[in-house]
């Protein structure tokens, strides 16, 4: 995607491909395109100036599309290190919460999924070991019984399976980590549940920094959501 990736800037035109067949379905296809991606916010059409690139701060940045181009393009670390940033925000005060509000059949469900993610990865099962490591954080959020924050998990599951997926090949090393959440949720251990998940998600970034050769946890634990003390 030549926008999210930088190749286009804000008020370049948007044309068709020169190679463009100039078959009906061909036109149809491109202007289907440039709906896709005027309802994302990254481009926008007025006659006699064409299509063009929309600023930055006009796009659906939570969007799964714009998440997952974002993704695969040459920022990749930059969105890596933004999602971990919100993830920071969120999710270690969530296992703080569901510590006192998880029902027993939320923990049970909570230990289910930690449970299918460890078998997954036994037997070398990425799909499984995605689908079973988005269940268990939905289900802290879940537990929290914050309509608000149930609300953020239809926006979040795009987020944890994109960054979840970008640090798939450290899946086996984070699993104690995980573990680690699930028994301070059981025990209702508040600030263990907190640092738990912080400690996750922080961890996971050094992981991917390593595979990726990149520094990119300094900042993170440097920024607005760093653990105080």
């Amino acid at each position: 995607m030549d926008i999210v990736a930088g190749r286009l800037l804000p008020g370049d035109t948007v044309s068709a491909p020169e190679d463009l067949d100039e078959a009906q379905a061909s036109r149809t296809a491109f202007r289907e395109v440039i709906k896709v991606l005027t309802a994302k916010g990254l481009v926008e059409s007025k006659q006699r100036i064409g299509t063009r690139v929309r600023p930055r701060p006009f796009w659906n940045l939570l969007d799964p599309d714009v998440l997952a181009w974002h993704l695969a393009s040459d920022s990749y670390l930059r969105s890596f290190t933004e999602l971990t940033e919100l993830r920071l925000l969120i999710e270690p005060a969530a296992a703080r919460m569901a510590t006192e509000r998880a029902t027993p059949l939320e923990i049970e469900r909570l230990r289910s999924s930690y449970s299918q993610m460890n078998t997954a990865a036994m037997i070398g099962d990425l799909d499984g070991y995605l689908t079973a490591d988005v269940n268990f954080h939905e289900t802290i959020l879940a537990a929290c019984h914050n309509e608000l924050i149930e609300q953020l998990a239809s926006i979040l599951r795009s987020i944890f399976r994109l960054s979840f997926s970008a640090s798939a090949n450290i899946r086996v090393l984070s699993l104690a980590l995980h573990e680690g959440v699930v028994e301070a949720i059981e025990t209702r251990d508040a600030l263990a549940a907190e640092a738990a998940m912080r400690t996750l998600i922080t961890k996971t970034v050094e992981m991917v920094e390593a595979a990726a050769g990149a520094d990119i946890s300094q900042e993170v634990q440097e920024g607005p959501f760093a653990a105080s003390g």
